[in-house]
Formats: structure tokens, C-alpha cells, sequence
């Protein structure tokens, strides 16, 4: 089974750690809208459970994650058939840093090496943005503007280090959902300088996204003029879009390979990709669809090599341009949907297992840019 890693950014209080347990709770059983559930080993079940009782439950909100704590969580994505069988079909590794390594300086020289290899080989980089902090700075308060020069400048330095797709995960969409659009946050977010310039270059080569999350959902918590959150007496926790960030990783990660194949083969033509800005993979390989795939195969990493069916059909969704997910994009998730209805009939095997996962995962893609276009940063 291939493994997966994605690292999380983001300075405490963000909601790292909350929004792990949440999509852990969402997506610990298989549902119709997902169609595959996450399996843990038996201490970190515990673990994350015992978190989501301290959010959803009364009492106080979980403690932050400690400075010199590294959590790796290992999230095993599963399907159910309609026999009950259970076959498993992916592994995804999350490495939750504290907080305090985004804005605090006693990191040793040991642990910052260990850190900048896990980056490297990421397969994509969760950028957690603070929702009350995206609160203040829409409404130009002081906290937003120490945000915008503080944590989003480390966690941008940071980002800039690796060639990862890069998910700018927005928690605590409740607080902000109603008051301000997504495309408004999206433009002040593209007003800040460093912000831009790392869209603009990175974009050019990964997916980058802006993913608005919610671990507790609309109408449970509320917002004191202290600054904390309060929990509603007798709300019940909803968890909104957690699922989306894992279902990204695999095809915004073909993607980046993809272009860096791309830029490959046209510098061995002697071509840019900026000059040839519309050209198809299959156009660049030269080569008709079978024989290109054989030829894309001696490219991508050893976890991508899938199906032939699969590939085409992830390749297929990772040549489409931003408009062109846009346009349309009620029916493609209607489509997908349904071919994700119908592979799951299909579950036998590892390898079915597989080919519905990344069918589930495409469909819940299209969901986001169907209800939120304005999420992709391109």
C-alpha cells in the first residue's frame, strides 16, 4: 500500500490539531457522499477521539500541541463493498508541527534538518490560515495586520522551500462564513505582496488552493468579544469541507509531476513551456495515448504508477485549465458522481479499491470548485 505525506503549517491555535480529529470523526465512516472511510491504528483512534470530545463536547477546547511535539498521524483510506468487505487502498501520512516552530527561534539545528527532508518529500503542504486571524484582517484590525507580518510571512518563507502543491487550508470558515465571500478573502490575501508573488510563481508549476474549512461547523461556536470562542450550548458539531484537503493530495500531486514532465521533454525539444503554453501532455510526448502512458511511466514517482484507466482519467483532470473547471462545473460533479456510484459496485480488490478511491477523490474536487471557484489560486 503507497504512502502519502503531507506536512501541516501553521502557527498554534490555527486549528491543526482540531482539524485532523474532526476529519478523522467525519471520515471514520464510510458515507455516500465520500464513499471510503479513514482506518487509524487503535492508540491514535483513541487519541484523536479523545480530541473531538474536548471539541464537541462541553468543556474547553483542546490544548495546543506542544513546541518540540511532532504528531505523525497515519490515516489508512479504506473501502467498504456492498458485501461488507473491506479492502484498503491508500496510506497517508500527516505530520502536524507545534505551532510555535512557525514564529519561535529555539529550534536546534537538528530537528530544522529533520524538518527541511520531510518537506522535500512532502506530496503536499497543508498552509493552516487562522480563521479568527482572516476575521480581524478583513475588518482591519490590528491582530489581522500582526498576522499578515508575523505568522503568514513564516509560513510563506517556509512554503517556499519545497515544490509541493501547496492547500492554503482556511479554518474556522463558521466565523467568516455570511460576513465576508471567499473570492473577497482570496483578493486580500492577493493584496499582500509576498502572498502574490508566491502564488504567481508557484502556480505556474503546482496547484495551489484556498480551501475554506469549518471542524465544528456553522452555528456551534461563537465568536466573545475577548476574542475567544465560545461553545453553544446543546450545538452539535458539524464538521464542513474537512474532507476536502485529503482528497486533493493525489491529483494536484500528478499534476506537479506532469508540468515538471512537461518542462522536461520541451527543454530536450528545445521549447518553453511559455511558449507553448496550450500543447497536451500527448502532444509533448509525440507519441499516441498507449505508447505515451508507457512513455509517462519512466517519469512519475513509484506511488503514481496507476492503472492505465485511472492514470488517463487523473491526467485527463489535470490538463484542464482553472476556466475550464470552473465552466460546467454543477454537471461534471453530477458526472463524477455517478462514476463513482457505479465503481464502488466494482470493489473486489485492492486495485478496485484504489480506482474508486481516486474516483471519490475527483468527485469531492469538483464539489469545491462547483461551490467555491474562487479556490483555486491560479
Amino acid at each position: 500500500m503507497d504512502n502519502y505525506n503531507v506536512i501541516m503549517i501553521g502557527p498554534s491555535g490555527a486549528g491543526k490539531t482540531v482539524f485532523l480529529a474532526s476529519m478523522y470523526k467525519l471520515l471514520s465512516i464510510q458515507r455516500g457522499y465520500t464513499s471510503f472511510f479513514l482506518e487509524v491504528d487503535p492508540e491514535q483512534r483513541k487519541l484523536l477521539n479523545d480530541k473531538y470530545t474536548q471539541i464537541a463536547g462541553p468543556g474547553e477546547w483542546p490544548a495546543p500541541t506542544q513546541f518540540r511535539e511532532i504528531s505523525e498521524w497515519y490515516f489508512r483510506v479504506c473501502i467498504e463493498n456492498d458485501s461488507f468487505q473491506k479492502f484498503p487502498a491508500f496510506q497517508f501520512t500527516y505530520l502536524d508541527y507545534a505551532g510555535e516552530r512557525i514564529v519561535d527561534t529555539r529550534s536546534n539545528e537538528e530537528s530544522v534538518s529533520d524538518f527541511e527532508i520531510k518537506l522535500k518529500n512532502a506530496d503536499a503542504i497543508l498552509g493552516i490560515l487562522d480563521g479568527r486571524k482572516i476575521l480581524s484582517l478583513m475588518g482591519d484590525e490590528d491582530d489581522g495586520q500582526v498576522f499578515v507580518l508575523r505568522e503568514l510571512a513564516n509560513i510563506l518563507q517556509i512554503i517556499q522551500q519545497t515544490q509541493s502543491p501547496i492547500h492554503f487550508v482556511l479554518s474556522k470558515w463558521d466565523l467568516l462564513n455570511g460576513k465576508y465571500t471567499l473570492k473577497e478573502i482570496r483578493d486580500r490575501l492577493m493584496d499582500n505582496d509576498d502572498f502574490r508573488e508566491l502564488v504567481k510563481k508557484r502556480g505556474q508549476k503546482v496547484p495551489i488552493r484556498l480551501i475554506p474549512v469549518s471542524s465544528v461547523g456553522m452555528g456551534f461556536a461563537e465568536l466573545q468579544p475577548d476574542g475567544e470562542m465560545r461553545k453553544i450550548r446543546g450545538a452539535q458539531a458539524k464538521p464542513f469541507q474537512v474532507e476536502i484537503p485529503i482528497a486533493c493530495v493525489l491529483p494536484d500531486q500528478l499534476t506537479s509531476q506532469l508540468q515538471k514532465i512537461k518542462e522536461k521533454e520541451l527543454k530536450i525539444q528545445s521549447k518553453s513551456i511559455e511558449s507553448e503554453p496550450d500543447l497536451t501532455i500527448w502532444d509533448i510526448l509525440g507519441e499516441w495515448v498507449g505508447s505515451g502512458l508507457r512513455k509517462l511511466r519512466d517519469y512519475l514517482r513509484n506511488e503514481y504508477q496507476f492503472s492505465d484507466i485511472l492514470l488517463k482519467m487523473l491526467i485527463d483532470y489535470a490538463e484542464m485549465g482553472a476556466s475550464e473547471k470552473r465552466k460546467d462545473a454543477a454537471q461534471r460533479a453530477e458526472k463524477l458522481r455517478q462514476e463513482k456510484e457505479n465503481s464502488l459496485k466494482l470493489v473486489q480488490n485492492e486495485k478496485t479499491a484504489i480506482e474508486h478511491a481516486l474516483r471519490s477523490f475527483l468527485y469531492l474536487i469538483s464539489t469545491l470548485e462547483r461551490d467555491f471557484p474562487d479556490s483555486t489560486l491560479i
